[in-house]
């Protein structure tokens, strides 16, 4: 559902775009959860939203680029994940950098 919200912010909206950063922790949170509970289906619609955020105008998870990517990485280098969910991760890391 945040994913289709973050659809909808506006790039000028400064309000919306700062109460919608502080949502991104409780999102990692979340997808930290699906991640350390095997729920694959549900982590890799959490990765889906995250890189979906990432080709918007709107800057939603400016805020949180350090943090994000070094989750990534930690998620990227994990070899008790699936490969797909690793590769998911990785590919964040490919669209910041795009």
């Amino acid at each position: 559902a945040l994913g289709k919200i973050a659809d909808f912010i506006e790039p000028e909206d400064r309000s919306a775009i700062s109460k919608f950063q502080g949502l991104v922790p409780a999102m990692v949170q979340v997808l930290q959860k699906c991640l350390a509970t095997n729920e694959e289906d549900l982590a890799s619609r959490c990765f889906e939203v995250f890189n979906g955020m990432l080709i918007l105008e709107t800057p939603l998870l400016n805020r949180h680029f350090g943090d994000l990517i070094e989750f990534s990485i930690n998620v990227g280098g994990n070899e008790e994940l699936d490969d797909n969910l690793r590769i998911m991760a990785l590919n964040f890391l490919v669209w910041t950098a795009t």
